[in-house]
């Protein structure tokens, strides 16, 4: 009886160990839920480019990953924005922004709302925003490219894809036919569940849906007329970005089309900036929040399973998120 007795407590010590760590990572992910605000406390200041007799300083703000105004996965994409820019406004030799896009979109408004603060901060501050794109910068990362006074890419990178979906899941036959079961619904009016996955969509509903998409997706072809007007090896029309059929384009063809200025690397990019900013050098500072304890659970997270990550981003734009989406899916 006393072995047994005894064998007990290294069970208990481990048991509490486990309890203890999942706890510490719950606390981490709810934490991270915060978003921006919570994270813009105790940013470092961080010189990316530290030159002598420099004549200002500029400002490098990423937009990375699936746009999303929620905290998915991480940081809110809208609220981190927003906090750079505040934090940029308060430099005293700010003469431009770096903005770095390597992203594949996502939701339409979100995608909006960061164009909007951009180009409000640019206007309050009459600095120059150049915009360097990496790997992606497609449909809403496209979308936020448009407070650029100049955008550099690299031959290879995958942008455009102009254009606006909107995605409905269809379970029907898997619950019905495979599963029996089957949904009963009472509801005030036929529309009422619209895109509901119970059911095949009517042409009515169609009808109302494609209507929200032209929309949008017009007002996409507006926001890039005017953002790219005057810019560019070819003019930009909504007649010539139809024309693209919202297709992806490789940077030699967007710059072939007018959709961006340059070809190049991040030192074009600052190499432009300086030129639009009248000045020969500058630093190039970015923030960035010191890692602790909570961050390193999450960054093992990360590290461990960076597709579902992705994947928790891109189910809370299918489901949780808006169904108006600015988004190029593979």
């Amino acid at each position: 009886m006393a072995a047994k007795r005894g064998a007990f407590w290294p069970w208990f010590l481990c048991g509490l160990a486990v309890a203890l760590f999942v706890g510490i990572v719950v606390l981490a992910a709810r934490i991270g839920s915060h978003g921006g605000t919570f994270r813009a406390r105790g940013e470092q200041r961080v010189v990316l480019d530290d030159e002598d007799d420099e004549k200002g300083v500029f400002v490098e703000i990423g937009v990375e990953g699936v746009i999303v105004d929620a905290a998915v996965g991480g940081a809110n994409p809208v609220e981190s924005l927003a906090s750079a820019l505040e934090r940029a406004g308060e430099e005293s030799d700010l003469r431009g922004l770096l903005l770095r896009v390597n992203s594949p979109g996502g939701g339409i408004r979100a995608s909006a709302v960061m164009l909007k603060a951009l180009l409000r901060f640019k206007a309050e501050h009459e600095v120059p925003i150049v915009v360097w794109m990496k790997d992606v910068a497609a449909s809403g990362g496209y979308y936020v490219s448009m407070a650029a006074d100049h955008i550099v890419a690299h031959e290879d990178t995958i942008t455009a894809s102009i254009g606006v979906i909107w995605q409905n899941l269809n379970w029907k036959v898997l619950m019905e036919e495979k599963l029996g079961l089957r949904f009963d619904v009472t509801k005030s009016a036929e529309m009422k569940d619209i895109g509901s996955p119970n059911r095949e969509m009517t042409a009515e509903e169609r009808a109302l849906i494609q209507s929200f998409v032209d929309e949008a997706y017009d007002e996409f072809l507006s926001v890039v007329e005017k953002g790219r007007a005057g810019k560019g090896v070819e003019p930009v029309t909504k007649e010539s970005l139809r024309a693209l059929k919202s297709t992806i384009l490789g940077g030699r063809r967007a710059y072939q089309a007018g959709l961006v200025d340059q070809l190049g690397y991040r030192e074009d990019a600052v190499a432009k900036l300086k030129e639009l900013a009248g000045i020969a050098r500058a630093d190039v500072v970015e923030y960035r929040r010191p890692k602790g304890l909570l961050d390193s659970l999450l960054g093992v997270r990360a590290a461990s399973d960076p597709a579902g990550l992705l994947l928790e981003r891109l189910r809370y734009l299918h489901t949780e998120g808006p169904a108006l989406l600015a988004l190029w899916e593979r």
